[in-house]
């Protein structure tokens, strides 16, 4: 978590999803949320490439009317693909279901607002709407597909 330690725009990373369950295998994303300092999002966004200096590939997406949220997302060289929400604590992030802050001070998600866990199910109608509006980026896609392959899933 050097990256997020070493910025000054950075308040601290909170790690979520599969992994944070116990039940991650591997091929689970890495959920990991960037939470921005107050009055930072700006310079923390600048600095986003700095969490994914060794990617293969990477995107971003901005969400409309949340001037304080973004997604920077990308591959490692390991094909592990890294999902990172970088939001200010009120940002319009939520937190669902269990946590672990990994970098930053033990509080970090105090100010974030918190809602039921998605169960699986939702999260797969999540992705398929993403999928389906056009809002996937086309390796996100294909990633997704392989998975699905490796996992004995095809075509779900």
């Amino acid at each position: 978590m050097g990256a997020v330690e070493e910025n000054d725009a950075f308040a601290g990373a909170i790690l979520i999803g599969s992994l944070v369950r116990g039940e991650g295998d591997s091929l689970s994303d890495v959920d990991l949320v960037v939470v921005a300092k107050p009055g930072a999002w700006v310079a923390a966004w600048a600095a986003r490439h700095e969490l994914s200096s060794d990617s293969l590939y990477c995107w971003d997406r901005l969400e409309p009317g949340f001037p304080d949220l973004g997604a920077h997302r990308w591959f490692t060289p390991d094909l592990i693909k890294v999902e990172c929400p970088i939001t200010t604590p009120r940002g319009g992030f939520h937190l669902r279901g269990p946590f672990a802050v990994v970098a930053g001070e033990e509080n970090l998600a105090e100010e974030i607002e918190r809602l039921p866990a998605l169960t699986p199910e939702e999260i797969a109608q999540y992705v398929h709407e993403r999928a389906a509006a056009g809002k996937l980026d086309e390796a996100e896609r294909l990633y997704g597909d392989l998975k699905n392959v490796l996992r004995g899933n095809p075509g779900s």
